[in-house]
């Protein structure tokens, strides 16, 4: 915090990048990143790993 309020250049880069990074945090995205996590667990795949496609049949 310290740091922050010494440092005008680094607070104005970092509220920058947290607008910029905000701007992915969207329902969709959110909603997509809940259902791969779910999977991941249901099936016991260590979160750095991809979830696996359920085969449905169809």
């Amino acid at each position: 915090m310290l740091r922050l309020i010494a440092d005008p250049a680094l607070r104005a880069r970092l509220a920058e990048q947290g607008e910029a990074d905000s701007l992915a945090w969207t329902w969709d995205n959110s909603v997509n990143s809940m259902e791969q996590a779910v999977v991941r667990f249901m099936q016991n795949i260590p979160h750095n790993e991809p979830a696996r496609t359920p085969y449905c049949a169809g």
